[in-house]
């Protein structure tokens, strides 16, 4: 639920006591980095920053840096990734940005990093060791579909978000999980 008042179209989990542990590691006035799942997508990109941004305003640690990065900054990665606190890992379509994260050599960028790394939706599957790819979009649960990838290795646990709600989809005349 979004609190009265609040203009956000998310906020953080606070059940758990996942925003009290978050402060612990997120000091406000770090760098923020949005890597892209979509890395041509810069309006997406930027809105998706700002949005994420936006949450840990309201949760009191906001930052003096936001950045994306996407296509429109390959010259710069290594420093982008360097000079963050805190790193999310976009959502959107699961194999367009497991190709983006290992064009840029993300995972080798993140083997030693030292601040915190949140994955969104794509992105929280995409930071498995193994990612299982649930075919989405129509034409991709053919035979042929690859469903496994290398991720980047931050964990052996794959998550298969919105599951609740997308478990009774319909994708090429299947249910989306069968």
């Amino acid at each position: 639920d979004v609190p009265q008042g609040c203009e956000l179209p998310c906020i953080y989990f606070e059940r758990n006591e996942f925003v009290a542990n978050l402060r612990k590691y997120v000091a406000p006035g770090g760098r923020f980095l949005v890597i892209a799942a979509w890395p041509d997508d810069h309006a997406r990109n930027d809105e998706m920053a700002q949005t994420f941004a936006d949450c840990f305003v309201w949760h009191g640690m906001g930052f003096t840096q936001v950045d994306v990065l996407d296509s429109r900054n390959l010259d710069c990665i290594a420093e982008r990734v360097a000079a963050s606190d805190v790193i999310l890992l976009s959502g959107g379509h699961v194999p367009t940005e497991n190709a983006f994260f290992k064009q840029i050599g993300l995972r080798a960028l993140l083997k030693d990093y030292p601040g915190v790394i949140m994955g969104v939706s794509a992105g929280s599957m995409n930071a498995a060791d193994t990612v299982y790819v649930q075919p989405e979009e129509a034409g991709e649960s053919a035979a042929d579909f690859v469903r496994y990838y290398p991720g980047l290795g931050l964990t052996h646990v794959n998550i298969l978000p919105h599951y609740q709600q997308v478990k009774d989809y319909m994708l090429d005349g299947r249910r989306l999980y069968e």
